[in-house]
């Protein structure tokens, strides 16, 4: 598998798991508490962070290797994922705690997403940039529409736990 592929697999699962956790999570605060307005602060709670630090982020990773960068950004996603789908497991949550791995997960993803669209430039020629960049541009495009119709589905058959797992 080409280093292009290896991207374009990476960037389109990033991306929807990116898009799948802001709409089931909110989902899930409303079915464990009832009410739609604490879901609607949650979601905008977890995901304000991501959105104010979206500048600082992009020049931060200016400074270090994207592929380094998008490595840490996977590792981490996963050993949050891993660790919040254990916890979920034995039943252990509390709002404060899913807000702080929601903030998590979205910051991630913010860098995730930041330093394989640097990444992305780097590894294709100029002269075939614009063909992978309309590929890349559908691929993330079915992620982010797909994503939240597969998750709630995922959701209301598995659970909120499988989400996480996905």
């Amino acid at each position: 598998m080409s280093k292009i592929e290896y991207l374009f697999i990476s960037r389109c699962l990033s991306e929807f798991a990116g898009a799948i956790l802001p709409v089931v999570f909110p989902l899930f605060i409303l079915k464990t508490t009832h009410s739609l307005s604490l879901s609607g602060l949650f979601f905008t709670i977890t995901m304000l962070p991501s959105v104010l630090l979206t500048p600082a982020m992009g020049v931060w990773i200016e400074k270090y290797e994207k592929k380094k960068v998008t490595f840490f950004s996977v590792l981490t996603l996963a050993i949050l994922c891993s660790i919040e789908s254990m916890l979920l497991k034995f039943g252990r949550y509390d709002f404060i705690y899913l807000v702080c791995f929601a903030i998590l997960v979205a910051i991630f993803s913010m860098m995730l997403d930041l330093s394989s669209k640097v990444l992305f430039t780097e590894l294709v020629d100029e002269s075939e940039l614009e063909k992978y960049n309309g590929i890349r541009s559908i691929l993330d495009n079915l992620s982010v529409f797909g994503a939240p119709m597969l998750g709630t589905l995922v959701y209301g058959v598995f659970g909120f736990s499988s989400v996480i797992l996905i």
